[in-house]
């Protein structure tokens, strides 16, 4: 269903981006990000920086596009501009490309004083831009980064590192720490810890039902029965078997390079590796430049660009800012999940039940085939995993696997539909709510999974403009007066908990 695009659909967010470290490219990929004045009907984007700072880089970087409107407290952020209030001295210097002290302190200094307005919520969400760790770290600030700063400011015992590109998401047991110290570093505790912080916020801060997480091995071939190590034995194992006790959904340990080189990746919700090398290597060959860095485990909502300062291109004119733009597009979703995910969980009937009235009459019978979907949804995604596992992988052995299973599948949806089409005419008609309504506002937000380049999409509507024949958006929408002759359940399914890949297509072009 299609909704009109006006300003009472559209929610915005009041966002807190941290300047970073003066010297190296953030202020390039925040400028750069909100040149498209569109961005602004989805934030209202407060810096906290240096005034003095952020007209050095406009006009060094020629992006006039950018109004900044200058204010000394968020409450008076302006709309329809970029906000910038001032968390430096005057004095303050930019030596292009170079750690300097000057810099850690600006960088530390805006981050305290936006953490300060994100605890007195003056602030909605944190987008925090590329620090020096090295210039940073010192007296006022002896912490390894964000992460563990925003942990002790806010009270978490745990937090997860998780990186995050389209349905990619990569989470680790140990971060910032040397390699030498990784397996001492690596226990039952700390494996559960992760685990259940990741399995929450895969449900409420992703809209997951059900999620399944994969966990990686630490040493090569998964330890090879012990003859490479007995970390997997030892400790990796009875973690993975605590966590299914506790109900997460996870299957492993697997050795990291067959995994993503397989792309049996691809059939998990999350996936959890050992180290940083281990998860984040894969992660970024996988994300090219577009992932993002969301801290799990605080009541707060932070996301950043998944690099580092780059003093090497500071100044050039050089920096890709999608990193940036997808941060943002990130922390909004997450925002917006956790206003109307809070608290309701899939097997809670009661506010399921809530939760659908306020869109349709609902039966109890209703609540009842959602859940019990939801139910053999996870089984099912469970055992087909299991079955590749314990089953050869010759050709021909992987083909009858699929046609059994699709057979399996296509005979579930066959008795569903003959068992209940009278019911279900009746209870899920062509008038569902719209997702949308539920979780999403489509039409009004950009997606953090699409590029911010011209997608096939867009490259359909520049061929027309141009005279061509190509399809364009609207001959390839679906016919909305056309009966959908999918199976109702998964209709309801799906608008109850969506994972659309593909929201906002027509923003997906901004640059």
């Amino acid at each position: 269903m299609e909704i009109e695009r006006t300003d009472k659909n559209i929610q915005k967010i009041k966002v807190g981006i941290t300047h970073g470290d003066i010297n190296g490219i953030s202020y390039e990929i925040i400028l750069k990000s909100f040149r498209d004045p569109r961005m602004l009907e989805f934030f209202t984007p407060i810096i906290y920086g240096s005034p003095k700072v952020a007209a050095y880089y406009k006009k060094m970087l020629r992006i006039p596009q950018v109004t900044l409107s200058h204010i000394r407290m968020p409450e008076k952020a302006d709309k329809k501009a970029v906000n910038i209030l001032n968390c430096v001295s005057n004095k303050v210097r930019v030596e292009l490309g170079q750690p300097t002290e000057i810099a850690g302190e600006a960088a530390i200094s805006a981050l305290q004083t936006a953490v300060r307005d994100l605890k007195a919520g003056k602030i909605d969400v944190l987008v925090t831009a590329p620090i020096s760790k090295a210039a940073a770290y010192g007296d006022n600030f002896q912490f390894k980064g964000h992460t563990w700063y925003l942990a002790k400011e806010f009270g978490a015992e745990d937090v997860l590192m998780l990186m995050v590109h389209e349905e990619l998401r990569v989470a680790v047991v140990t971060d910032h720490i040397p390699l030498r110290q990784v397996a001492d570093a690596i226990t039952e505790d700390k494996i559960l810890s992760k685990l259940q912080i990741f399995n929450q916020t895969l449900k409420t801060d992703f809209a997951i039902d059900g999620p399944l997480i994969a966990v990686l091995s630490l040493n090569p071939h998964a330890g090879d029965g012990g003859l490479i190590g007995d970390e997997e034995e030892k400790i990796i194992i009875p973690a993975i078997e605590k966590a299914k006790q506790q109900g997460i959904n996870v299957l492993g340990p697997y050795a990291a390079d067959g995994f993503f080189g397989s792309d049996n990746y691809k059939n998990f919700d999350g996936i959890l590796a050992m180290y940083h090398d281990q998860g984040l290597t894969a992660f970024k060959a996988l994300s090219r430049g577009q992932g993002v860095n969301y801290t799990a485990g605080l009541p707060i909502i932070r996301t950043s660009p998944d690099h580092g300062v780059a003093y090497d291109i500071a100044g050039l004119n050089k920096a890709d800012y999608k990193s940036f733009v997808n941060a943002l597009f990130l922390a909004r979703t997450i925002f917006k999940n956790r206003n109307l995910l809070q608290g309701i969980e899939p097997l809670d009937k009661q506010k399921m039940e809530d939760l659908l009235h306020t869109l349709k009459p609902a039966k109890a019978s209703e609540i009842q085939q959602v859940e019990s979907m939801q139910k053999e949804d996870t089984a099912d995604k469970v055992k087909d995993i299991e079955q590749v596992q314990s089953k050869p992988t010759t050709p021909k052995a992987e083909y009858n696997n699929r046609k059994q299973n699709n057979l399996t599948h296509k005979s579930k949806e066959q008795t569903h539909a003959a068992q209940e089409q009278t019911e279900t005419e009746e209870v899920f008609d062509a008038t569902l709510p719209p997702e949308e309504d539920i979780f999403t506002d489509e039409t009004t937000e950009m997606h953090i999974d699409q590029p911010l380049q011209p997608n096939e999409d867009n490259k359909a509507n520049n061929d027309n403009a141009t005279g061509t024949n190509t399809q364009t958006n609207e001959e390839t929408q679906p016919d909305t007066n056309h009966k959908n002759t999918e199976h109702p359940h998964q209709q309801h399914k799906k608008h109850l908990f969506h994972r659309n890949r593909e929201n906002f297509k027509d923003y997906s072009d901004l640059t």
